[in-house]
């Protein structure tokens, strides 16, 4: 693995910080409409809004407002997705989970894997006590995933994000610390 920070490892992954070098990789991942299809972001065209992001997310993870990390493969050191919290709350303890996934690393178990450890980290390390997720309706696999790692579904929000032209639904999720 390159010179980054690690955050979290895993029996088979490494979370660490996402960095520049990271841009052609994550544009292919977020120029697939397979993968974005259920993202709140249309398909990238060029990786200088790729760059853009990175450069938002780490700004916001310095203001301690945000974190995401790649998703690294041990085996083999190659990223494969990215998870974190799109936003920490760190008056209220609570913050919201996001993650996605590189189509050929699906259905294996990587984001559950992910998205528990970084649960866990979030609870020591911020000492959140709730946990949010935004998901599309359709997206039944991040639904599945969610409510195996004890997330309960509170509703849905009506028209809440605008995605291109178009408003879209989403349901919340959420999962509370209660072993304190």
């Amino acid at each position: 693995m390159e010179n980054r920070k690690q955050m979290i490892k895993t029996e088979r992954l490494f979370l660490s910080e996402m960095t520049l070098a990271d841009t052609e990789v994550l544009f292919g991942y977020w120029s697939d409409d397979s993968v974005t299809r259920y993202m709140n972001i249309e398909p990238f065209q060029s990786m200088q809004p790729v760059e853009e992001m990175i450069r938002m997310l780490r700004q916001l993870e310095m203001e301690e407002k945000a974190l995401r990390c790649v998703i690294i493969l041990q085996s083999t050191g190659e990223i494969i997705g990215t998870c974190g919290f799109n936003y920490i709350d760190h008056e209220n303890h609570r913050a919201e989970i996001a993650y996605d996934l590189g189509k050929r690393f699906w259905r294996q178990g990587y984001a559950t894997e992910a998205v528990r450890a970084l649960m866990e980290w979030g609870k020591e390390s911020f000492k959140l006590h709730r946990i949010e997720a935004k998901v599309d309706p359709r997206n039944v696999s991040s639904i599945t995933l969610l409510e195996k790692l004890g997330f309960l579904e509170e509703g849905l929000l009506r028209d809440y994000e605008k995605i291109g032209t178009a408003y879209q639904d989403v349901k919340l999720f959420s999962w509370l610390n209660t072993n304190k």
